[in-house]
């Protein structure tokens, strides 16, 4: 990272006053990570966090789950354990009706928005071993898809994928992907938090937390604007 990349200190309570002003009861915001310092990235447009995140010793043993903000703590494994993520799996919240919300599409276009995972559905490989995956196959195909709500919502595409203008979620996850990929110690495994990140029904955006369990390699702790426009 070169310093021409990187530019003011910020948090996200204050961009969610720049962004709705007095619109929202923002200084009562249940945010745990509301004040915590930020660095802007301009290449990518993101923001990373300047404090660790203090591992959840919990997720080793069982996913954790939280429904509303939507967050996911798991941990991802080069050989996944039996029976760690198979419970997880009854998470399913369909939507009901998209036929009827021209805003609720996964289809390219710039003017669109997807339904973006949290969990991505090519991490199922991490999560799953492969008798669970054929066991579970249909189960499977529920969980991560684009309708459960449990596991995707309304994201601007921009944040979702990828592009050299503006970092999006995918290119955190093709991180963790190409780690663990090629990896040679099978008993690799990287600790991955997801949340979204919203003040009462409005979307900030989503913040990302990686840490390598077996590796020296720097934590990834960022934070992908909804609205960079």
């Amino acid at each position: 990272m070169t310093t021409n990349s990187i530019s003011s200190y910020t948090t996200l309570i204050s961009i969610a006053h720049n962004q709705f002003g007095d619109e929202l009861n923002i200084d009562n915001w249940n945010c745990e990570f509301k004040n915590w310092k930020m660095q802007s990235i301009s290449n990518g447009k993101y923001y990373t966090f300047l404090k660790k995140v203090e591992i959840d010793c919990r997720v080793t043993k069982e996913p954790i789950y939280r429904e509303n903000p939507i967050m996911w703590k798991i941990i991802l494994r080069k050989n996944p354990k039996t029976n760690y993520f198979v419970a997880a799996l009854s998470n399913v919240n369909h939507v009901k009706d998209r036929s009827h919300n021209p805003d609720d599409l996964s289809i390219p276009g710039e003017n669109t928005k997807d339904r973006g995972h949290f969990i991505a559905d090519s991490f199922d490989k991490y999560l799953l071993t492969n008798d669970e995956r054929n066991a579970n196959n249909s189960q499977s195909n529920q969980f991560f898809g684009i309708n459960n709500k449990s596991n995707t919502s309304l994201q601007d595409f921009r944040a979702n994928r990828n592009s050299k203008e503006y970092a999006g979620q995918l290119r955190f996850e093709q991180q963790v992907k190409n780690y663990l990929e090629k990896s040679t110690n099978a008993n690799e495994e990287v600790y991955y938090e997801i949340e979204e990140i919203k003040i009462e029904e409005k979307i900030l955006g989503r913040r990302i937390f990686i840490h390598w369990n077996q590796s020296d390699e720097a934590d990834i702790h960022v934070f992908i604007p909804e609205d960079r426009d």
